[in-house]
């Protein structure tokens, strides 16, 4: 981890708010404004500061295997891609059960995909020790994003989504 990823860390320990403030400035050089937010980033961590920061249903739908009981319960199970597994670690994976191409992803953050178009071509202890470097990515404490403090890590396989191209 670097310095400034443990330094943003240690800033949410002692005020998310400061964190906030602090990486705002280190982006785009001026001070972030969020008594009158104008910018459109401005306005988004005033949502995440004041609206989001502890609600639930943001928690759930930023969770992308909890959001999925939303979805049905909405009525839109139709827009679900099919889920082929759910695993605790890529340890559990039994990958001769996978079909020839799927996509895996955790379920928190974001980045954390490996698509797999054919998995003849899968180095899969290589794919294994990746996916386990991404579980160790904490995405609340770094930039304060409140929806993923305390969620439940899981690793989800889903059907790989292909135009027919074989262009994702």
């Amino acid at each position: 981890m670097s310095f400034a990823n443990m330094f943003r860390c240690f800033l949410t320990c002692i005020s998310p708010m400061l964190n906030t403030k602090v990486c705002y400035y280190v982006k785009f050089h001026k001070r972030l404004d969020l008594k009158n937010p104008r910018t459109l980033n401005e306005k988004n961590l005033w949502l995440k500061m004041f609206r989001y920061r502890d609600n639930e249903l943001v928690k759930q739908c930023a969770d992308k295997y909890a959001v999925r009981e939303y979805i049905e319960k909405c009525g839109c199970r139709e827009i679900l891609n099919d889920l082929l597994g759910v695993y605790d670690s890529p340890d559990e994976i039994d990958w001769e059960k996978l079909p020839d191409s799927f996509a895996l992803k955790w379920n928190y953050g974001c980045g954390l995909n490996i698509i797999v178009p054919d998995k003849s071509k899968l180095d899969i202890p290589t794919t294994v020790k990746r996916l386990n470097e991404m579980k160790k990515k904490n995405f609340y404490l770094p930039y304060s994003e409140f929806q993923y403090k305390n969620v439940t890590k899981k690793l989800l396989v889903e059907k790989y989504l292909c135009d027919g191209s074989g262009v994702l």
